[in-house]
């Protein structure tokens, strides 16, 4: 089976669960939730000091995803459209699945380190939406200044405008071709992101959702920069010298 995930032991991060992939990198994706409690507080506070010991690797793109996802808006009128219940970040390989609770701010940590940081580069599907929508739920509009759609990427990467309605695992197939595994579909019922417990379902489907939009916007950017005028100059000049 391509996809396996199980429960973490640490008592830091109770709710951790361990993601292994084909060809991938391990993840870890954690749960909690906006409330704030001591060890609401904890939780998030040892998640970002471990993503943030990642700088060394050079982190410079975020994956953002929510849940549940809009309806088909010419179906569902915007007023019937569910509430984004769960933020979900990816950091490295590091993942943090966000409950929000309602009348609850992001925790501060959260924001300070990472969400409100202008250098890193906020990657994801309908990215404008879900920063609208969080800025709206809760009142404040300085976090996700610099943000890219995975669609977008993709479309530049692939100059296959079609893949502007496209979703994440047709773009995935574009950018990496057929070898990347499909990663398990989900019965999508919109409520179930608003449960207490998350179920190890819906951690796996939103971890890799996440974690692939991150793996898309990271391939077209590297494509990108090694097909710039500049880029191909260096390597004009490197050919030269080795003559």
């Amino acid at each position: 089976m391509p996809y396996r995930i199980q429960r973490e032991l640490s008592f830091v991060l109770p709710d951790t669960y361990v993601i292994t992939m084909a060809n991938a990198p391990t993840i870890y994706a954690t749960v909690a939730s906006t409330n704030s409690t001591n060890s609401t507080n904890t939780v998030v506070r040892e998640w970002v000091h471990l993503a943030m010991s990642q700088q060394q690797q050079n982190v410079n793109t975020v994956g953002i995803h929510a849940e549940p996802r809009r309806l088909n808006p010419s179906l569902i009128h915007h007023s019937f459209q569910p509430e984004l219940a769960v933020l979900i970040i990816a950091f490295g390989r590091r993942i943090l699945l966000l409950r929000l609770l309602r009348d609850q701010d992001l925790p501060e940590i959260l924001v300070n380190n990472i969400l409100r940081i202008n250098h890193y580069n906020f990657v994801g599907m309908d990215i404008m939406r879900i920063r609208q929508n969080l800025w709206a739920r809760l009142g404040r509009d300085d976090i996700l200044a610099n943000v890219s759609d995975v669609r977008e990427l993709a479309v530049a990467h692939t100059r296959r405008g079609q893949l502007r309605t496209a979703g994440l695992r047709t773009i995935v197939r574009a950018v990496f071709g057929s070898y990347v595994e499909r990663w398990p579909r989900l019965i999508y019922f919109p409520y179930w992101w608003s449960s207490e417990n998350l179920s190890q379902a819906l951690v796996l489907h939103g971890s890799i959702r996440v974690f692939m939009a991150v793996q898309v916007s990271e391939a077209c950017s590297v494509t990108a920069s090694s097909s710039s005028p500049s880029a191909q100059q260096e390597t004009h000049l490197d050919q030269s010298h080795g003559n």
